[in-house]
């Protein structure tokens, strides 16, 4: 059982290595977003298998849970969504009692160790099968409560309300220069978003905003040593926009995330996977905030969220005015209000009502209307008051129609009505309405279709188009022609700092106008400039030293990041140039980056419309070479260009991190000689580099290890001295070190087998330091990059022969080590009852996977006898190669044996391997492959001639698999099965899936540890039988299904019947079976089928025979009696 959950689990986690590779394009991380929207609380992984299973899910639960928690059931033949769920085991084990205080064993009074029944936990994981609702049917299910986002101005208000609450810094609305929605500023901790953007976008923008206020602020990533790129900030903000804004039913069709996929391609797999799981994690934060605050404020809603044209506002008021109420009138239209209002007044007049019999509100009910009260004197709906009505009665005085109003009044109801509950529209927008009513008094319909036409506007793309709108209005107004603006930016920018240091009194610096000034040459955009003028000059007025220095560094890096410093947008606008999102290269730029991997297009100009300008892709070198123009790079291609080239040096640095990780370990832990050199890690003034000791000391500096860097580390022999190591590094240095010319402050470690000692070169001679071995050694624990030396599978006699004998004594002292340090684990982290689940991660983080698995199965292997050890931990040992060591008659291996009580030892190999497995899924994750798909051509495969392309595909365990013909000779020649990542799975194939492919396919799942039982139903075996309990069970294969029966352990039949799907697998239809018996198949034992029915054939005729004897028996003589009891006594013991 234990086997086939880690064959399962290993299953999963080759999909999952496949999944994480597919969701990094455009469509399918969308797909992978709008699942983990759903299932914001699922791990990485999951979310990732249900979108690669049915990204269509939106409710998933086990087959029982349907059943028992919704009373619905799985629609037969469904296929289930497979998933990782957590899956302790409790174990009861006899273990030494241990003294929490001296941690000593309690001896008894007999002398011996006291023993007590523990229960150990271990963490396990199995794979799950859950349904999505769409696969099940039976009583309705609620839906689920989130709320859709319909662009209301009411819904709008309680979910930025909800926003700003969650939000870690405050948010502001307000005007922003540029292109720019929003932003988070990093230094005075805010949020801005633009003013005049539609509600959709406010709320998207917001956000996107707020995820970068929690992911992505300086200080705390700094504090907590986090870097992360431009791209990959925006990747992680913009993903978290999408999830939330999904969650709520906004409009996410106009997210792109074209880019996906090449900046994928510079992170490595784990890096990946911890952006997901940030992404996931923030993003279900986010949503459980906002819908907590959401319910809230939900107590406190307006009755009616907005309002529309065609609604119709009754305003009723008496008491001289001290009674008032305004209602919406539903099932009339105003003209039919006013009739009916008329009506009600002529009745009133002519004594044929009362108000007291028949208030106005039943009058126009028992009409067909429907009045709902919106906000009145008795407190209904104080929140939100109405000013704004299309008829109006008052007892006192009579009727009031909205056509009798003045041309201002109406627009200020009119905006009013259209605004509620909040206001949207500028102050100017308002005056033109006012001035748009009083150009065209009496015109109604013309001033509703003004004020309606900017609010729509207005729920579509905020204060831009409100703008177009009015500008379409005021065609009929007279308008003035502004003249024409000739200067250039950099003109203006002059123009503007001499403006703004007259107005303001006070004068930039001369860098600070070059710096305006470049800025304006190179983004050319007036906003720009202008913003960055404003800010300055905020930034000027009292002590903000601090701001100023915070803004032009982040001018600075703006302008530094285009990709080619010697050209601005000037330049490309100038050649009639203006293409969004492309920054211009000059041509040295241009071939550079072509011969580093980047796409550079040829620009050519269009004056007349430059938005329009010419843009080809270069194809070669010589392109470039031969164009005497601009060039350009998009801004997505420089930003996954300067990820690129810094995953190439994160990557470099690693591989240099990891060989120097392995020489310091060698170095500090090993048994073989050895010497290194460290040198400062940073230099400079303020450090005591190149200072000899006395000088270092006498300005309060003390010689610390974590000021140094390894450099260089080679072997070492009793006749090199340090005079020998001093000269070598500075007259004859060998190729391969890196370091300067050895000099004072630098440390020479030798470990000379017996002791480890380290060096200071000082100003004469060489200095001891005696705690510098020990501050690395502390440095090196902490080091958490995974790379330690290998481990020495050979013997110390093979050692010897191969003259390997340090390789050998190096391997045995850090066998050691880990051995120790397994049993110091053990020892702090059981409590005498429990050990701590994290018992073995400082262990296998110190030494390894590789020293680690060795220590623990050679130990296992050397106490194979006790019987304390589960069996599937003393399995797992015996296929993990421990080579026999003797030498002399002694086992050496044994002195690897970890000692430690054997029950608790085996909780924590299961701790260790169940932390070895996680790990290496995370390395299988982050490893590349090839990929076959539906449309491979060309595919090279081994030990076949030419070429071949895909032309069948099928799926088993969740594996592809695809028959593949031969490009040039097509099905003339046999074909061939490869798996998804190019393995040679089948070959000589005639047949595509034929028993003989299948056959091989089934090979291939079962050396990778995948069961291949109910997989193929084309190599199902037609009958089955397994002992389950009490009981046998016994199934075939029939035309209709299966059929089954149920046998005593006497083989008396209990039980049987009919399973009427043969589109199903044996192995579901027996699940499905012995669920509804309260038996599973996990407690079965699997006996041959024939031998089963020849057990019952014989029970069946021995009971015949007991039968025919027991009526034979009755009525027969006293002698033919003896003798039938004779032969009863025979065939009963037979029965039994």
């Amino acid at each position: 059982m234990a086997n086939n959950i880690e064959k399962q689990l290993k299953e999963i986690s080759e999909r999952l290595e496949q999944g994480v590779k597919e969701i990094f394009t455009s469509e399918r991380y969308t797909e992978y977003l709008n699942t983990m929207s759903k299932f914001h609380n699922y791990s990485f992984n999951n979310t990732l298998l249900i979108t690669m299973q049915k990204p269509e899910a939106t409710l998933v639960a086990g087959y029982q849970a349907w059943q028992k928690k919704f009373n619905r059931h799985v629609k037969r033949g469904e296929k289930g969504i497979q998933i990782i769920a957590p899956a302790p085991i409790r174990e009861k084990q006899e273990i030494e009692k241990i003294d929490p205080v001296t941690k000593e064993p309690v001896i008894g009074d007999d002398g011996q160790p006291e023993t007590e029944i523990v229960e150990m936990v271990i963490p396990r994981f199995r794979v799950t099968t859950v349904f999505d609702v769409s696969q099940t049917e039976g009583e309705p299910i609620a839906e689920l409560d989130v709320p859709e986002l319909t662009g209301s101005v009411q819904f709008y208000d309680i979910f930025m309300e909800a926003l700003q609450d969650i939000s870690p810094v405050p948010v502001r609305f307000m005007e922003i220069d540029g292109e720019a929605k929003g932003y988070y500023h990093q230094t005075e901790k805010y949020i801005a978003i633009k003013t005049g953007m539609s509600n959709l976008q406010s709320m998207k923008t917001g956000v996107h905003e707020v995820a970068h206020a929690i992911l992505h602020d300086n200080d705390v990533m700094d504090a907590d040593g986090i870097i992360k790129g431009k791209t990959a900030k925006e990747v992680e903000a913009e993903s978290i926009a999408y999830i939330v804004c999904s969650h709520f039913g906004l409009d996410t069709s106009e997210y792109s995330f074209t880019y996906i996929a090449s900046w994928c391609e510079s992170q490595n797999m784990k890096t990946l996977k911890a952006s997901m799981d940030t992404i996931r994690k923030t993003s279900a934060g986010i949503i459980e905030n906002i819908e907590t605050k959401m319910h809230e404020l939900e107590m406190e809603r307006p009755i009616r969220e907005t309002f529309h044209r065609e609604d119709v506002i009754l305003h009723l008021s008496g008491s001289m005015g001290s009674e008032y109420s305004y209602n919406l009138v539903e099932n009339m239209t105003a003209e039919q209000v006013q009739e009916n209002v008329r009506e009600y007044v002529t009745l009133l007049e002519q004594k044929e009502l009362s108000e007291d019999e028949k208030p106005l509100e039943e009058f126009l009910e028992d009409r067909g209307a429907t009045i709902t009260v919106l906000y009145a004197s008795d407190g209904v709906g104080e929140n939100y008051p109405i000013d704004f009505f299309d008829v109006a009665y008052d007892a006192d005085t009579g009727i009031a129609y909205f056509s009798e109003l003045t041309p201002k009044e109406q627009a200020e109801m009119l905006v009013e009505k259209a605004e509620f509950p909040r206001t949207i529209f500028t102050e100017g927008e308002k005056a033109f309405v006012t001035e748009y009513a009083e150009t065209f008094p009496g015109q109604i319909e013309r001033l509703n279709d003004l004020v309606w036409d900017m609010r729509g506007s207005y729920d579509e793309a905020g204060t831009n188009l409100v703008h177009e709108v009015i500008q379409a209005a005021r065609a009929n107004f007279p308008t003035t022609e502004l003249p024409e603006e000739r200067e250039s930016t950099m003109q203006y920018a002059h123009r503007l700092i001499e403006a703004a240091e007259t107005a303001s009194h006070e004068n930039f610096t001369e860098s600070q106008r070059n710096l305006i000034v470049n800025f304006a040459y190179k983004m050319d955009d007036r906003d720009e400039v202008l913003g960055l003028v404003n800010r300055m000059l905020t930034a000027n007025r009292g002590d903000r030293s601090e701001v100023m220095r915070s803004l032009v560094h982040e001018t600075e890096a703006q302008m530094d990041n285009f990709p080619d410093g010697r050209i601005g947008f000037t330049e490309m606008h100038e050649a009639g140039i203006r293409l969004e999102n492309m920054y211009p290269l000059e041509k040295n730029r241009a071939v550079e980056l072509y011969r580093e991997g980047a796409e550079v297009f040829i620009l050519h100009g269009n004056p007349d419309n430059p938005e329009q300008a010419g843009q080809i892709l270069a194809e070669t070198e010589n392109a470039i070479l031969g164009h005497d123009g601009i060039f350009g790079i998009t801004e997505t291609e420089w930003e996954v260009h300067k990820e690129r080239e810094a995953a190439a040096a994160r990557q470099e640095k690693l591989e240099q991190d990891s060989a120097e990780k392995i020489d310091e370990t060698l170095l500090l832990h090993g048994e073989s000689g050895r010497f290194a050199i460290y040198q400062m890690d940073t230099g400079g003034e303020h450090t005591y580099q190149f200072m000899g000791v006395e000088s270092a000391q006498k300005l309060g500096y003390s010689i610390d290890g974590k000021d140094y860097r390894m450099v260089y580390a080679a072997p070492w022999t009793p006749t090199i001295t340090l005079d020998d190591i001093f000269e070598r590094f500075n007259i004859n240095r060998p190729n391969d070190f890196h370091g300067h010319s050895l000099s004072v402050s630098d440390v020479i470690v030798i470990n000379r087998t017996a002791e480890t000692k380290a060096y200071y070169v000082d100003s004469f001679g060489f200095e001891e330091l005696p705690d510098f071995v020990q501050q690395r050694m502390e440095i090196l624990e902490n080091n958490h990059t995974r790379a330690y030396p290998p481990v020495y599978k050979g013997t110390l006699a093979q050692a010897m022969e191969e003259r390997d004998v340090d390789a050998y004594l190096d391997s045995r002292k850090l066998n050691i080590d880990c051995k120790k340090a397994i049993e110091e684990a053990i020892a702090l982290n059981f409590d005498g009852l429990h050990l701590k689940e994290d018992a073995a991660t400082q262990v296998l983080e110190q030494f390894g996977e590789e020293r680690m698995t060795f220590v623990m199965a050679n130990t296992l292997r050397e106490l194979s006898y006790d019987g304390r050890f589960s069996r599937q931990n003393k399995d797992w040992a015996e296929h993990t190669e421990i080579p026999e060591n003797i030498n002399q008659g002694k086992n050496l291996n044994q002195d690897y044996v970890i000692e430690s009580h054997p029950a608790v030892l085996d909780g924590f190999i299961d701790m260790a391997r169940a932390e070895i497995r996680m790990q290496k899924i995370e390395q299988a994750l982050d490893e590349a492959e090839v990929t076959i798909t539906a449309d491979t051509r060309g595919f090279e495969a081994d030990g076949h001639a030419g070429t071949w392309h895909t032309v069948d595909e099928r799926e088993y365990a969740g594996e592809k698999f695809f028959f593949m013909e031969h490009d040039e000779y097509g099905s003339d020649v046999a074909g061939i099965i490869v798996s998804e990542h190019g393995q040679l799975v089948a070959e000589d194939l005639w047949n595509g899936y034929d028993a003989g492919a299948l056959e091989a396919i089934s090979e291939y799942l079962q050396e990778k540890g995948i069961s291949v039982e109910g997989l193929m139903p084309e190599l199902e075996p037609d009958e089955l039988a397994y002992k389950i309990d009490d009981r046998y069970f016994a199934i075939q294969r029939t035309e209709e299904g299966y059929d089954y029966t149920f046998y005593a352990l006497d083989y008396d039949e209990i039980d049987g019947g009919a399973y009427d799907n043969p589109d199903v697998s044996m192995r579901q239809a027996m699940e499905d079976i012995l669920e509804d018996e309260d038996m599973s198949l996990e407690n079965a034992v699997p006996v041959d089928y024939e031998d089963l029915m020849a057990e019952v054939e014989e029970a069946g005729e021995r009971q015949m025979q007991l039968a025919q004897l027991l009526k034979n028996f009755v009525g027969t003589g006293l002698n033919r009696q003896v003798e039938i009891r004779h032969q009863l006594r025979n065939v009963a013991m037979a029965v039994d």
